[in-house]
């Protein structure tokens, strides 16, 4: 068996199609249970799933000194789960809440309301 999975990652590491395959077969499945328990959503787990596999691709040499591909496939998946998480965090940060969205609105209404008075009182004359 571990003759096969050196086999396994010989032909990843020189981009043989129908080894990305077999490895897709052997993990996908269990990758997005994994990635969708980790960032709780099946649609954000199936995004991080196929960024992974396009990493893995993009640098399929070091499958070649992989003891497990499988293991390597699920590093890699922990992490783009740990960059999709932050990103996450980013935007939620940068979300308004019900109360700063309102307060917002309420500063800009008032902004609108200063504007509309500047203007009024430049039309009227220096003794008005």
């Amino acid at each position: 068996m571990a003759a096969n999975k050196q086999s396994l990652g010989v032909r990843l590491a020189h981009g043989n199609e129908s080894a990305f395959a077999e490895l897709y077969e052997a993990c996908a499945d269990s990758l997005h249970r994994y990635l969708t328990a980790r960032l709780e959503s099946a649609d954000l787990a199936a995004d991080v799933l196929q960024t992974a596999f396009v990493r893995a691709v993009q640098n399929r040499r070091r499958f070649a000194s992989v003891e497990s591909p499988t293991a390597y496939m699920f590093q890699i998946a922990r992490n783009e789960a740990a960059r999709a998480g932050t990103q996450a965090q980013r935007q939620q940060a940068s979300w308004l809440t019900p109360e700063a969205f309102q307060q917002s609105t309420e500063d800009r209404t008032a902004l609108d309301d200063a504007e509309l008075a500047s203007a009024a009182l430049a039309k009227l004359d220096l003794e008005q």
